[in-house]
């Protein structure tokens, strides 16, 4: 299994210290979040762009996606913004610009509703991007989103009809948000480029460590689910309640010692 880090719970330091951090920590390559652990925007300028590929050559460590979630939808200056980060995405070297959408505004049926139409219709627009751009956009569904289910990724996938439209599930929201995370996996199956990793509760979206007894997700099955379907990697690891240079090393050690492969 490929296990990178995220730069957004190191944003203390700056996403070219936060490469250093996480290639010290012992990831496999890295996320970059175009965020701050507080949610805030990050001015991705020319010279910060130059030095992060700088500093990925200097590292020799592999930046494997580009994200930034954000509401596409209704908010016309974010909009923009993601179309320019979306751009920047081959630069570093990484093909996956992961999305989310937003949190629901209407009550109801979800699926064609005119909420839905809009999604769709700005998606798209996002997907001549990334096409112009030789992108893969990545979408992650989320608790009380317009995209909040496996289902509804299923349906919106299937409006869209374009092969550079994929998934990045966050195995979390999954193990919350569907009916269940094995059959998600199945039925995403070739869709899945990129996942988040963490434990969470029953029910509850908060992100735990991966071997938190807390946690009611069955880690080791749920790797061996993705290998079942093709899929070794990447996994982030998605953490934000914890000092993530604190427990990041630990919580790679462990995951690092599941062997799916043997279940």
């Amino acid at each position: 299994m490929i296990f990178s880090g995220r730069t957004q719970p190191l944003s203390q330091y700056g996403i070219v210290g936060s490469l250093h951090v996480l290639k010290r920590l012992g990831f496999d390559g890295v996320e970059i979040c175009a965020a701050t652990k507080e949610w805030g925007a990050i001015d991705f300028t020319p010279e910060l762009v130059d030095d992060i590929v700088t500093t990925l050559a200097e590292l020799d460590f592999s930046a494997v996606s580009f994200s930034r979630h954000g509401d596409y939808i209704y908010n016309d200056e974010f909009f923009e913004n993601i179309v320019r980060l979306l751009r920047l995405t081959p630069r570093f070297g990484a093909n996956l610009f992961i999305i989310s959408g937003c949190r629901r505004r209407e009550s109801g049926s979800n699926i064609g509703s005119s909420e839905w139409k809009r999604m769709v219709d700005r998606t798209k627009l996002l997907l001549d991007e990334a096409e112009q751009h030789g992108v893969l956009l990545t979408m992650e569904h989320e608790p009380g989103f317009i995209v909040g289910t496996t289902e509804e990724q299923l349906a919106l996938t299937n409006e869209l009809g374009s092969e550079r439209f994929v998934a990045n599930l966050d195995l979390g929201h999954s193990f919350v948000c569907d009916p269940d995370i094995y059959n998600a996996i199945e039925k995403l199956g070739p869709l899945i480029r990129h996942c988040h990793i963490e434990n969470a509760p029953p029910g509850v979206h908060k992100h735990l460590l991966p071997d938190d007894p807390e946690g009611g997700m069955d880690l080791p099955r749920i790797l061996r689910a993705l290998l079942v379907i093709g899929f070794a990697g990447p996994l982030a690891l998605d953490l934000y309640d914890n000092d993530y240079e604190a427990v990041a090393g630990d919580a790679l050690q462990y995951l690092r010692s599941i062997d799916p492969e043997r279940l």
